[in-house]
């Protein structure tokens, strides 16, 4: 059964590969023009929080929703060394100065993207402002580059400075270049965490392992292809059936009884 709140979030994700797509239609001006402070196309890419992005909040709520969207299925944590380096330094959600995420246009042109390009590998050390001048022939004083260096968390700090630790799993979210609404959908409902069906506990109680409860929870969609009968068969297998035993307790029935069995109360089991 389709989550439709999902399912909406999926289509408005699906713009995130049109506005990054290579063509220039005419369309792209204004809604490029108000991503331009966080950089454009290039904060899609971005480990963002949408709070701490430089939007106006007038902005149209829709693109607000797209950004928003993306976010839910485009966030990763990084814990070990691999996936910090890796990190986009701009926008990025854990790198911020005065609690606001960062975008150097100038730097991004020059090719630092990753933490990685201000780290020396070989001494597990951030390189030094000199040479970071030297590397990259950038415009810029040592106030902004050491206020970044002090944007970055302690934590990946000390993590940077060890060793390469075993490598760790990537972030499960689409390319961008492969999104589709199915992708982004599947993605958003593997994220979510749902309640257990209502004949789950019951279903345990009288020992049925996990694969057979499936068996059970797809019987209604395979049984039949009579509608009713499949709407009929859903209910019985959740407990949901409207029996004289229940309507009673609602008091919508005189009496919890059988109509063919008189004194027998109207369960489901019976």
């Amino acid at each position: 059964m389709i989550d439709f709140i999902l399912f909406d979030k999926a289509v408005n994700i699906t713009w995130v590969k049109r506005l990054c797509s290579d063509d220039n239609r005419p369309w792209k001006l204004i809604s490029l023009s108000l991503l331009s402070k966080p950089g454009g196309k290039v904060l899609f890419h971005c480990n963002y929080n949408i709070k701490y992005l430089p939007i106006n909040e007038h902005s149209p709520k829709f693109y607000q929703d797209i950004i928003s969207y993306w976010q839910e299925i485009n966030s990763t944590t990084p814990k070990v060394k691999e996936q910090i380096m890796n990190q986009i330094i701009w926008n990025n959600r854990f790198l911020r100065i005065n609690k606001n995420s960062i975008f150097f246009p100038n730097w991004n042109k020059a090719g630092i993207e990753k933490l990685s390009c201000l780290v020396n590998e070989a001494r597990n050390s951030f390189i030094s402002f000199n040479a970071f001048l030297q590397k990259y022939k950038v415009q810029c004083n040592f106030l902004q580059y050491y206020g970044l260096l002090s944007g970055i968390p302690q934590n990946w700090k000390n993590i940077v400075k060890q060793r390469q630790l075993p490598h760790a799993s990537t972030n499960t979210a689409p390319e961008i270049e492969k999104l589709t609404c199915k992708a982004a959908y599947n993605t958003l409902i593997t994220s979510q965490c749902f309640p257990p069906p209502t004949a789950e506990k019951r279903l345990i109680e009288h020992g049925f392992d996990m694969q057979e409860r499936k068996k059970i929870y797809f019987l209604p969609f395979r049984v039949t292809k009579e509608v009713k009968l499949s709407v009929f068969q859903y209910k019985i297998v959740h407990s949901i059936l409207n029996t004289n035993k229940i309507l009673h307790k609602m008091k919508k029935k005189d009496n919890p009884y059988c109509p063919f069995c008189p004194g027998v109360e109207h369960t489901i089991t019976h």
